[in-house]
């Protein structure tokens, strides 16, 4: 019989945790017997160890250090901890209850994946004693576009002004909450709208994650003009959304490596991203998208894309060369089943 492995995230409709928790079952699942299971639903690790025992299962993979870690530190199955990015960035390690926990998990884990570079380091610095059980695997991207036309559902729906061949958006996507910054550049950018631009839109697409910011966040976009919140889309309609923009931003104060942003780079538009070690660590400056440190660098970098012919052409063609280098679901799956196998072995 094949053996089991246990999928353990947080599993938020629209959350990157939930999107690498299906995409590793997919990659896994041609081997292994696979299970998905929401750690909100477990309420503690003696919880978690009699779902272990009634489904036989040989393997754990916890997504998130913290979220999983309360149920895993005590985990007698082997344990391989993928960190999220939140996980290991300075808002959870300065709670010294959440680094407890972590550290304990950690400790426990046979592997401990990082996305990137940044995250291996930091994780590095957090837990130095571990450095032999840490594998940093590139989070991969898969694309597929529907046939959704984003500029009609803005007209229809939102009441923008058409018509919608004439439209130009800006795309963000992001659960809305306080890690993501979606109100980071609205002021700027609405003033920016107000003075010349009229029909250049900020779409920012996501689920409201966390209710009080939400609330923040939504009379944020209420008054700022040319900025519309769009809360959800199935995945092909919002890759559709995406293709259909001049740029994708990303506007975070902390990422392990933004789904949203392989994305882009993925579908061709050229990336506008704050420059934060889990953005640097995947684009170039001016070479495979472009990066900022204020919401006014922001718009200068919006308005050197709309006017500057030849670059977005220059951009888009270095970031799908580094999409189908790193971040291809062949390299992921391989990675990933050679890891759950080691641990197999022993």
């Amino acid at each position: 019989m094949p053996a089991v492995i246990l999928l353990l995230s947080k599993l938020t409709k629209g959350s990157g945790n939930l999107a690498t928790a299906e995409r590793i079952r997919q990659h896994l699942e041609p081997r292994f017997t696979c299970m998905v299971l929401d750690v909100e639903k477990v309420p503690d690790s003696t919880a978690l160890g009699v779902i272990l025992a009634q489904n036989n299962v040989d393997v754990v993979i916890g997504i998130h250090a913290y979220h999983t870690g309360r149920v895993l530190k005590d985990c007698l199955v082997p344990s391989i901890i993928v960190f999220g990015g939140t996980d290991v960035n300075e808002q959870q390690y300065r709670d010294v209850e959440r680094l407890a926990v972590m550290t304990t998990a950690v400790k426990k884990a046979r592997y401990l994946v990082c996305f990137s570079k940044s995250v291996l380091q930091q994780a590095q610095d957090l837990w130095l004693s571990q450095i032999h059980a840490m594998v940093e695997i590139f989070q991969a991207v898969y694309v597929n576009p529907s046939q959704f036309s984003v500029k009609s559902h803005l007209i229809d729906k939102y009441q923008v002004c058409g018509p919608g061949s004439s439209l130009t958006l800006v795309t963000l996507v992001a659960g809305i909450r306080p890690v993501k910054d979606p109100i980071y550049l609205l002021r700027n950018f609405s003033d920016w709208h107000k003075n010349g631009h009229e029909r250049t839109y900020l779409i920012i697409i996501g689920p409201i994650l966390n209710e009080h910011y939400g609330k923040t966040f939504q009379e944020t976009v209420n008054s700022s003009v040319g900025v519309v919140y769009i809360p959800g889309l199935p995945q092909e309609d919002l890759h559709a959304a995406i293709k259909d923009s001049v740029a994708l931003v990303n506007s975070s104060i902390s990422e392990g490596m933004s789904a949203a942003v392989l994305e882009g780079m993925a579908l061709g538009v050229p990336v506008i991203a704050r420059d934060i070690p889990g953005n640097s660590v995947i684009i170039t400056n001016e070479v495979s998208g472009l990066l900022f440190d204020s919401p006014t660098e922001f718009i200068g970098q919006l308005e050197r894309l709309l006017t500057v012919p030849w670059l977005k052409e220059e951009l888009v063609e270095k970031a799908k060369l580094i999409v189908s280098e790193r971040h291809t679901c062949d390299k992921e799956r391989e990675a990933y089943t050679r890891l759950v196998s080691k641990v197999l072995e022993g």
